[in-house]
């Protein structure tokens, strides 16, 4: 199994505190992926990234699909993820 761009988990104070966050994101018909320390978002219009760190909740909605590297960064970034 490969270790590329692994990195031990984060304490709480390493966090972004959650007043400083981005509430939710809500994204539909795209691709979700791990670029770095960053969520990326790909559809026909281009990608967008969005540091991990600043989403609160990820909301997803229908046509989303979402890579394990990306599911990874999020739930070490302590962000919630919810299929709606």
């Amino acid at each position: 199994m490969s270790t590329v761009g692994r990195r031990g988990q984060s304490s709480p104070r390493e966090l972004t505190r959650m007043g400083d966050r981005i509430s939710f994101i809500y994204l539909e018909r795209c691709v979700v992926h791990r670029e770095d320390n960053a969520v990326t978002a790909e559809d026909a219009q281009g990608t967008t990234h969005i540091p991990a760190a600043t989403i609160g909740t990820l909301l997803l909605g229908p046509g989303t699909r979402v890579t394990h590297q990306a599911m990874s960064l999020l739930g070490d970034s302590g962000a919630g993820v919810v299929w709606v």
